[in-house]
């Protein structure tokens, strides 16, 4: 230690790790003389009682003074913004009824309060805190449409909580599906083989909210569903890709096998472009079947046929069971 300073920085590192003393070693021109006082952090005197020992320091036992010397940034989640979603009577919500309510869910799950609606169509939107009942919370919501516009705007708002349960936490009802996939849609646009377990921990380090692995299961599958299309709907259009094959590929040949009376569910599809059979004619007469198994929602093989060409084998026919 070269100063006093250094010395109460000391003391005030051993006070936040609870110690009752300290030993000091005195150093003189670098020999130790082996003398060792128990410095007293609660009575300000040694242990060997002497009056040489004595010390005078002005720390307070219950404050915890480590991060005076060892300071971090504090680190700012995501979700802080929410906070501000509500701010005034009048605001306009151009979203309609879907972007009131998600912008209110936000807003509670920032300030840590549940709510529920007494409410909830297209025209208006009323909502009141958990515990109205219960405790007599005053808190309260209401919007409405401006029919000239189509518009939410905000008509009243109580936002005091007088049930003194307003705890912002890491877990709330309103963090569903829908809430995180509308958050997480563009990080999914940006990476289309983003993982549910991905979904769980970046949300976890970023927002500071805990979601289930259902619940990430679901928003990756909501998210790729809004950008990508329905995989249910994708079947139907089978039947157009069919047709446009047959159209602007001609002699090509395509077979599309589904329940046509019944359940009119899909069975199979096999696809041979006329370039493809026309390929066979210079190849080579080895023919190599392989499959691949399909991981999605809808569980399947995909099975193609190739032939090989000098040095390189291309795929010539395709079959989607």
């Amino acid at each position: 230690m070269e100063s006093e300073a250094d010395f109460q920085n000391m003391l005030c590192l051993a006070r936040s790790f609870r110690l009752d003393h300290i030993d000091v070693d005195i150093i003189v021109c670098g020999a130790s003389w082996g003398v060792k006082r128990g410095r007293s952090l609660t009575h300000g005197h040694d242990d060997t009682g002497g009056e040489g020992g004595e010390m005078v320091t002005n720390i307070d036992e219950e404050a915890d003074l480590l991060p005076n010397f060892c300071q971090h940034a504090r680190k700012v989640l995501l979700s802080a913004d929410w906070a501000g979603g509500i701010t005034h009577i009048g605001q306009c919500f151009e979203g309609g009824p879907a972007e009131f309510r998600k912008v209110l869910s936000k807003y509670a799950i920032e300030c840590g309060f549940q709510f529920r609606f007494r409410k909830n169509d297209s025209i208006c939107i009323t909502a009141e805190c958990m515990f109205s009942d219960s405790r007599g919370c005053l808190w309260s919501i209401h919007a409405r449409v401006l029919n000239a516009n189509g518009f939410f705007y905000l008509k009243k708002w109580c936002c005091n909580h007088t049930c003194g349960v307003a705890v912002h936490t890491d877990r709330n009802p309103r963090m569903g599906s829908e809430l995180v996939a509308d958050v997480i849609a563009e990080h999914v646009h940006d990476k289309p083989l983003t993982r549910s377990t991905d979904v769980k921990y970046n949300f976890k380090k970023a927002y500071g909210l805990q979601i289930s692995y259902h619940v990430a299961w679901l928003v990756v599958e909501k998210a790729k569903g809004e950008l990508y299309g329905d995989h249910s709907v994708s079947f139907d259009q089978l039947r157009w890709y069919s047709d446009a094959v047959m159209e602007y590929n001609l002699e090509s040949y395509i077979n599309l096998d589904f329940d046509e009376h019944n359940t009119r569910r899909f069975n199979r599809l096999f696809i041979s472009f006329k370039a493809c059979m026309d390929g066979f004619n210079h190849c080579r007469p080895l023919l190599f079947l392989d499959v691949t198994f399909l991981k999605g929602i809808f569980k399947g093989k995909l099975l193609a046929a190739t032939r090989k060409d000098g040095n390189q084998g291309n795929v010539l026919h395709t079959c989607f069971a």
